[in-house]
């Protein structure tokens, strides 16, 4: 089973979480959808099991007078408005829980829903209270605090006959005499909906003596199982926290794909290292003769190079090849032969100098390049090498000899390398020609 390479794997992660984003899209959108058509929960506050009643001013001694009247249409409140010392109303009361301690969250719905039939003499308000049963105080100190029935309404100006309000719970506010009757500052001033204990209908702001008539044939509450800015917060977390895994994911993938890059390139350092160890001694290998072990021609090459771009530096070149080596090889055989090319050229390699340079051309030819040296100088190395290799006795006991040409170079006109091979070539000829074991520049 072959591994995913870094390339593949990164991209099957793309994939994944590309279909993961798209996955979250398609899920955002849907729950946007569902959450403006649908997503709807609805409590029937009346008709219902709820307990109705009237009151009014007659409670703080007014002399307004309300009655009751429930059929299967709604519950009719009948009113007639005396003016009095105290302020006068009636008001329908529903209760909504068990209507004394116990009520209803309703902040978690959005409107309150009511259809009403509204009918009297003169134009008035009605005011509609949503009663919070809650402990008003803002004292540190427990025992200062007291449980009330804090009103919450707002005021609608109804027309006549049978109408729809919807009213949204949010606009609820807290009635300017509840807040100086109780005192209330900061917190308990504000609206509060989280216990809500009952529902009232009252007539409105008018001074006039009137008759009211108001029936209440429905109240519901209505509203989103998860509001608007409740399920925009949960679809940021979510998109959150699936950029965040992503780019944990990420950062972690690309600390692995630099681990891996660091320890690729320490293994290409190696191998580079390798190579190049490799490449020098390749070189060497070529610039060098495979038999002999001094250079060859290549070898040779830098040399040259380096004599061109020199400017009044002397040189000398000897050039030798060994008398009737072919001799050698039909007598004794060519793996003797090579043995005495390497005899000699150790004996050559220990008589010249250290800036000397010495070469095997080609075949039993050889050449020394003698740096800082003259003609004259090049004839004394030269006869000292011949000499030496006259007396020497190799592998088996084979002598040889050798026939030597010389010539000099200094860069300066038409004197080339090439030239100084040319001259060298001919004395070397002449040497032969003359005998051979000999030296002729």
């Amino acid at each position: 089973m072959t591994k995913q390479t870094p390339i593949f794997a990164s991209s099957a992660i793309y994939l994944k979480f590309e279909k993961i984003y798209f996955s979250i899209a398609a899920f955002s959108l849907l729950l946007v959808l569902w959450q403006y058509w649908g997503m709807n929960q609805l409590l029937e506050v009346y008709p219902s099991k709820a307990k109705v009643t009237v009151s009014g001013d007659f409670l703080n001694g007014g002399r307004s007078k309300s009655t009751l009247n429930i059929a299967d249409d709604g519950a009719l409140l009948n009113c007639d408005i005396r003016p009095s010392s105290t302020f006068a109303y009636c008001s329908l009361d529903i209760s909504i829980g068990d209507g004394i301690n116990n009520g209803v969250d309703v902040s978690q719905f959005d409107h309150l829903n009511l259809w009403l039939e509204h009918a009297t003499n003169r134009q008035d308000t009605v005011l509609i209270y949503l009663v919070n049963r809650e402990i008003i105080s803002d004292n540190l100190d427990p025992s200062s605090r007291n449980a009330s029935n804090k009103s919450n309404f707002q005021t609608i100006l109804p027309s006549a006959g049978s109408h729809y309000y919807s009213l949204p719970l949010d606009q609820f506010t807290v009635p300017s005499w509840w807040i100086l009757l109780h005192k209330a500052t900061g917190k308990s001033a504000k609206a509060k909906l989280d216990n809500v204990i009952g529902l009232n209908i009252a007539t409105g702001d008018s001074l006039n003596l009137r008759s009211v008539d108001i029936k209440l044939k429905r109240a519901t509450l209505s509203g989103k199982w998860i509001s608007a800015n409740i399920l925009y917060l949960i679809l940021v977390i979510i998109w959150a926290i699936a950029i965040t895994l992503h780019a944990i994911i990420r950062v972690y993938q690309l600390a692995n794909q630099l681990k891996l890059k660091r320890s690729q390139n320490a293994s290409l350092e190696e191998l580079n290292n390798f190579l190049s160890i490799q490449k020098d001694e390749f070189e060497v290998l070529a610039k060098t003769d495979s038999l002999t072990g001094v250079f060859n021609r290549a070898g040779t090459r830098d040399l040259f190079e380096h004599m061109q771009n020199q400017q009044g530096q002397t040189y000398s070149l000897i050039m030798f090849d060994i008398d009737h080596f072919k001799l050698v090889n039909d007598t004794h055989g060519h793996q003797l032969g090579d043995e005495v090319l390497k005899d000699l050229c150790k004996l050559v390699a220990s008589l010249i100098r250290d800036t000397d340079h010495f070469a095997r051309w080609g075949g039993e030819e050889f050449i020394v390049i003698c740096r800082d040296a003259d003609s004259k100088d090049a004839l004394i190395m030269a006869n000292h090498l011949r000499e030496n290799i006259a007396a020497a006795t190799f592998t088996n006991g084979v002598s040889v000899t050798c026939s030597f040409g010389l010539s000099e170079y200094k860069k300066k006109g038409k004197n080339t390398i090439k030239r100084m091979f040319k001259s060298a070539d001919a004395a070397l000829y002449k040497a032969k020609k003359g005998g051979r074991n000999r030296v002729e520049y």
